[in-house]
C-alpha cells in the first residue's frame, strides 16, 4: 500500500502492541496523525530519528497530535508512553516502501508522505512539528 500526498490514510484499525486498545487509523478523532514506519527489523538510523520525533512529545501535545509507529511484534525499538505501536503484521505499510514517515490531518487526509528508501532520507524532524502545529490551526470546515 503506497500511499500518496492527498491520498486518505485507509478506514482500518490495527491492534496495538502490549496492553493498549486497538488503534482506529480512520476516524482520527480530529487529531493530526505523525505515522512513522520504520525499517521492520531495528535499525539505528531508524531508532534515531524516532528519538528526534521523541523529542518533540510537548509540541505534539500541545498541538493534539499523536505519534503511531507501524512495526511487528517482537518490536525493536525503544518507545516512550506515548508513542503508539501498532500492529503491522499484515505489513499493511512495509515492503519497497520503507522506512516513512506521513503526516495526515484531523479528517486523515495525508499532507506529506515521505519514502527515506534505503538511504533513510527523513525530513527533518522540525519539519514535521510544523506540518503538525499548521494542521492544528487549519479552520475546521
Amino acid at each position: 500500500m503506497k500511499l500518496r500526498r492527498g491520498d486518505f490514510l485507509p478506514d482500518l484499525t490495527l491492534p496495538s502492541i502490549g496492553d493498549r486498545a486497538a488503534v482506529a487509523l480512520r476516524p482520527t478523532l480530529g487529531r493530526t496523525t505523525v505515522l512513522f514506519v520504520p525499517d521492520l527489523e531495528g535499525c539505528p538510523p531508524c531508532q534515531r530519528y524516532l528519538d528526534e520525533l521523541v523529542a518533540l512529545a510537548e509540541e505534539f501535545a500541545v498541538w493534539e497530535a499523536r505519534l503511531l509507529v507501524a512495526v511487528r511484534p517482537p518490536l525493536a525499538y525503544r518507545l516512550p508512553h506515548f508513542a503508539i505501536p501498532v500492529q503491522d503484521a499484515d505489513e499493511r505499510f512495509a515492503g519497497a516502501h520503507l522506512p516513512a514517515v506521513l503526516v495526515a490531518d484531523r479528517y486523515g487526509q495525508l499532507w506529506d508522505a515521505v519514502s527515506a528508501g534505503a538511504s533513510h532520507r527523513f525530513p527533518p524532524s522540525r519539519d514535521l512539528a510544523e506540518w503538525v502545529k499548521y494542521l492544528a490551526t487549519l479552520c475546521p470546515e
